[in-house]
């Protein structure tokens, strides 16, 4: 399957570059989650610090979640 998208540039420019970025996006919200599970997983945090990082975690989860975006 082949799947072209097209912009009318000047007009769509900032959909063109959304559309542009979109593999940075995923990538930076893949190695965010990957350094917030590291952080939980692996180093020493107070109490404090583990709920704050987990919250996060789950909150990144749930907006991924409610868009279909699976990282």
């Amino acid at each position: 399957m082949k799947v072209t998208l097209e912009f009318n540039l000047p007009e769509d420019q900032e959909d063109f570059d959304i559309h542009r970025q979109a593999m940075d996006f995923y990538v930076v919200l893949s190695d965010l989650d990957r350094e917030l599970r590291a952080k939980l997983k692996y180093q020493k945090l107070t109490k404090a610090e583990t709920k704050v990082f987990q919250e996060v975690r789950d909150r990144l989860t749930e907006l991924c979640n409610l868009r279909n975006v699976e990282i």
